[in-house]
């Protein structure tokens, strides 16, 4: 069970659909991505303060983690 990783699914996906090749430079592209970012916020990171929160069914949802949102905001160093 992979429930909610999103990098796991696109692995998944991939070779259902026998396109593994695909998900291995969009995963490559989004490690370089994430690498970009985090060397942009080296002096900025001590001065930011940040917080993820959307509405769904009517609720404000804080971000954590183990979310979409808050995975992505983890591996650039920001939760």
């Amino acid at each position: 069970e992979h429930r909610g990783n999103w990098k796991q699914h696109i692995q998944d996906a991939a070779k259902v659909l026998e396109r593994t090749e695909m998900a291995t430079q969009i995963m490559n592209d989004y490690n370089r991505r994430v690498q970009e970012v985090k060397q942009l916020l080296v002096n900025k990171k001590r001065s930011l303060r940040i917080s993820f929160a959307y509405v769904a069914s009517g609720q404000l949802v804080i971000t954590r983690k183990k979310s979409f949102a808050g995975g992505i905001l983890d591996d650039i160093g920001l939760l």
